[in-house]
C-alpha cells in the first residue's frame, strides 16, 4: 500500500522519527487523537502543500477478507479516529514555530468489496473508499499479496517475531 501512495505523490511514513503527532509501540505505528492513539496500517503525506491550509495527511486502513464484504463497523471506526486525529495538535513552544497539525484524510482499501451502508456512511462522511478488489488491473497483484500473505502466515505461525513490525522494517523513504 505504501508503494502505490508513493506513486501516486504521497510521501509514506515508515516510522515515528521526530513526529510528535505518531507514536510507535515495538514496529506498530500509531497516530495521536485527542481522546488515544490509534493504530494506522499506512500514513502517508501528501507531497505539496497547498496554501493556507495544514498539511494534508492520509491515514489508511487496509482490509484483505476472504470473501465478506467491508461492513458498516469499519467505517463507522474510520469516522471515530479522523474526528479523534483532527482534535489534536501539539501548541508551538514559542513564537514563529509551527504546529503540528494535519488536514487529515482517511480511506479504507479492500481486497473485497464494501456494503451499501458501509459506502453511504462513508460518503456522508468523506471517507474515501478503495475496492481494489472491483479492479481487474489489481487482481493479480491480490492474487500475489494471498500467496505470499499465506505463506508469511505459515513461516511466522511458530515465531514470537512481529510479522508487521518486520514488514514495516523494510521500507525505504523517499
Amino acid at each position: 500500500m505504501l508503494h502505490l501512495l508513493k506513486a501516486a505523490g504521497y510521501l509514506p511514513i515508515y516510522g515515528k522519527g521526530t513526529d510528535e503527532t505518531l507514536k510507535q509501540y515495538g514496529d506498530a505505528l500509531f497516530v495521536r487523537g485527542r481522546g488515544e492513539s490509534h493504530q494506522i496500517d499506512a500514513i502517508a503525506d501528501y507531497c505539496i502543500q497547498p496554501p493556507f491550509s495544514n498539511p494534508p495527511r492520509l491515514l489508511v486502513e487496509a482490509k484483505f477478507y476472504d470473501k465478506r464484504q467491508v461492513g458498516l463497523i469499519v467505517i463507522r471506526n474510520a469516522v471515530g479516529i479522523l474526528n479523534d486525529v483532527c482534535q489534536f495538535f501539539i501548541a508551538p513552544p514559542r513564537r514563529g514555530t509551527r504546529k503540528l497539525r494535519y488536514h487529515y484524510q482517511y480511506a479504507v482499501v479492500s481486497a473485497t468489496e464494501f456494503s451499501k451502508p458501509s459506502q453511504k456512511y462513508a460518503y456522508a462522511h468523506d471517507v474515501f473508499l478503495i475496492p481494489l478488489g472491483a479492479s481487474s488491473y489489481f487482481a493479480g497483484l491480490l492474487r500475489a499479496i494471498r500467496r505470499v500473505a499465506d505463506e508469511l502466515a505459515e513461516a511466522f505461525s511458530n515465531k514470537d517475531e512481529d510479522l508487521m513490525g518486520t514488514l514495516r522494517q523494510r521500507g525505504d523513504g523517499c
